[in-house]
C-alpha cells in the first residue's frame, strides 16, 4: 500500500499518504478539489518516474515552475501517462489556464475516460469557468467507475459530488454525497471537518 498516494492540489498543495493526516484548508472542505491518485508503478518508465518524484518534491517545497519543467520532461519520457498528464493539466488550471487545463484532461479521456481521478478534475476544472451542468454530468457518470476498495478516491469522489449538487442548488443530494463521503473517511480529522460541513450545508438549505 506503500506506493499509492493521493495528491489534493487546489491554491496550495496538500499531499494525503496512507495512514498520514494531510488535509488542509478544511474550511473549504466543500470547495472542489483537484486530485491525483496513482500508484507510482503506473508509470512504466523507470526515468519518468524519477522524473516525476522529483516533480513531487519540487511541489511540496514550493517551486512549481521547477516542478512543471520536470513534469514536461516526465511527458516526453512516457507520453499518455494518465498520471503525468492528470499532474500537468493541474498545474495549468492552478496558474489559472483553464483552456489549456480542460484541453489536456479531454486529451486523457481519450485514453481512458473511466478513469475517476481524470473526470474528477475536469468536472472541477468545468465548475470554476461555470460549466455547472457539464462538470455534474461527468461526475454523475462517474460512479460507476469508482474503485470498490479506493476509500481514499470515493470519499474525495463524495466531496466534489457534494459540492457539485451545492451548485446546481440541489441541497438534499449534496447533503447524501457529503454523508457518503463520510463513510469513507479514514481520518479523525477528516470526518469532524465533514460532520461540520453536512451541518453548515443543512443551515443552507433550510433558508
Amino acid at each position: 500500500m506503500k506506493n499509492i498516494w493521493c495528491l489534493i492540489l487546489f491554491l496550495g498543495f496538500a499531499e494525503i499518504g496512507y495512514g498520514q493526516k494531510a488535509y488542509k484548508n478544511l474550511d473549504d472542505l466543500f470547495e472542489p478539489k483537484d486530485v491525483l491518485f496513482y500508484k507510482i508503478e503506473d508509470i512504466k518508465s523507470y526515468k519518468a518516474r524519477e522524473k516525476f518524484k522529483t516533480g513531487l518534491q519540487f511541489i511540496k517545497n514550493g517551486k512549481f515552475d521547477e516542478a512543471r519543467e520536470v513534469f514536461l520532461e516526465a511527458d516526453v519520457l512516457e507520453p499518455k501517462s494518465i498520471v503525468i498528464l492528470n499532474v500537468i493539466a493541474n498545474m495549468e488550471k492552478i496558474e489559472g489556464n483553464f483552456d489549456k487545463a480542460i484541453a489536456l484532461y479531454d486529451t486523457i479521456r481519450k485514453i481512458d475516460s473511466t478513469n475517476v481521478t481524470t473526470n474528477i478534475n475536469l468536472s472541477n476544472c468545468l465548475h470554476q469557468t461555470h460549466y455547472f451542468s457539464e462538470a455534474h454530468r461527468i461526475l454523475i457518470g462517474s460512479e460507476k467507475y469508482l474503485p470498490e476498495k479506493n476509500t481514499q478516491i470515493k470519499c474525495i469522489y463524495y466531496l466534489n459530488l457534494a459540492s457539485s449538487f451545492e451548485k446546481i442548488n440541489d441541497c438534499d443530494n449534496a447533503i447524501q454525497s457529503a454523508e457518503k463521503a463520510l463513510l469513507f473517511s479514514d481520518t479523525l480529522e477528516m470526518i469532524d471537518a465533514l460532520k461540520k460541513g453536512i451541518k453548515k450545508t443543512k443551515k443552507k438549505c433550510q433558508k
